[in-house]
């Protein structure tokens, strides 16, 4: 199967391309052909969703969540954890201390802030490729 985003021949199955990860496009099956058993279906994928096609689709996922923030904590061949650190607002800090020594007021604001910002969790994710080339996404 061919990926229409960058051209390469992927194996007959894949739901994402082995290169840049874009969903493919599934075949169709003719409205007078019966569906194939959920069975054979299984089958077939199992045999094309190789541990380096799951790796290529998992490498893509990961290359996503960078783009995002996120951080690469671990990683096995078809799992990987990704931590988004925490975000604080240098801007905020600035203002609530310039308001401190030319007003004398914004300390409070400041305290709440820092507070705030030790009180925050880093977001986790995790990331799963099941032995049919499927990506399970788990926020914690």
């Amino acid at each position: 199967m061919k990926c229409t985003n960058c051209g390469t021949d992927n194996a007959e199955g894949l739901r994402f391309c082995g290169n840049c990860g874009t969903p493919l496009a599934l075949p169709s099956i003719p409205p007078n052909q019966p569906t194939p058993p959920a069975s054979t279906v299984e089958e077939t994928a199992s045999k094309i969703s190789t541990i380096e096609q799951r790796r290529a689709i998992l490498d893509w996922a990961i290359s996503q969540r960078i783009r995002l923030g996120y951080r690469l904590a671990a990683r096995s061949d078809t799992t990987a954890q990704l931590v988004k650190p925490k975000s604080f607002n240098a801007v905020f800090a600035v203002i609530c201390v310039l308001l401190i020594v030319l007003f004398g007021v914004g300390l409070v604001l400041l305290i709440i802030y820092f507070i705030a910002y030790l009180a925050q969790k880093e977001k986790s994710v995790y990331l799963e490729v099941d032995q049919y080339g499927r990506l399970k996404v788990t926020d914690r």
